[in-house]
């Protein structure tokens, strides 16, 4: 007579699992999968009643969201410090001249992704710069930001065969440099 949770030999194209494991591992999935439901049920119950007496999250009195936020609908007064933050959506750029990387198993071009992000209490905003595979994570403010996107519209002008931008000096008539142009030297009459 045979002992029921002795493995019986395996035929060459599947393994075999003893009918009791098969059981134990069936209820186990089922408890865990039960535990989840349960967990998360209780969690979604918890934010609706949140939402139901808090509307606000108080911090947000201090704090509002800025228009570009996609975070408002998510925002909690339960949220610790760390979670308190307001992002806007993100843009991706595929870079396809790279060497691929691998994403979920399968191989991609590397993609560059750019996102206004603001932590609570900091005073504006700044763009946050990560590639795919999240060897790159780079934070400017917005001058810094601006800078950037100066030097890249430059660096793509004298790709395309165009000069390169010039700075001009600030005029506070708001005035060209020539000093000969009639349209903006012009003399005003009292």
């Amino acid at each position: 007579m045979s002992n029921p949770t002795t493995p019986k030999p395996a035929s060459a194209t599947e393994p075999q699992l003893p009918a009791t494991w098969e059981e134990e591992a069936r209820k186990a999935g089922e408890q865990a999968a039960f535990r989840v439901r349960v967990s998360y049920d209780a969690e979604m119950r918890a934010y609706e009643h949140e939402r139901a007496t808090k509307p606000t999250a108080y911090w947000l009195a201090s704090d509002p969201c800025a228009p570009w936020c996609t975070n408002d609908d998510i925002h909690r007064s339960s949220d610790v410090p760390d979670d308190r933050v307001h992002d806007s959506a993100v843009h991706t750029v595929s870079l396809y001249t790279m060497e691929p990387v691998t994403v979920f198993a399968e191989f991609t071009a590397p993609e560059l992704t750019l996102q206004l992000t603001q932590r609570y209490r900091e005073g504006e905003p700044r763009v946050f710069l990560n590639d795919s595979g999240d060897d790159t994570r780079l934070y400017a403010t917005l001058d810094e930001a601006e800078k950037i996107a100066f030097a890249l519209l430059d660096l793509v002008r004298q790709g395309r065969g165009q000069e390169p931008l010039k700075v001009m000096p600030f005029d506070s008539e708001g005035r060209c440099r020539n000093a000969d142009c009639v349209t903006c030297r012009v003399e005003k009459t009292a």
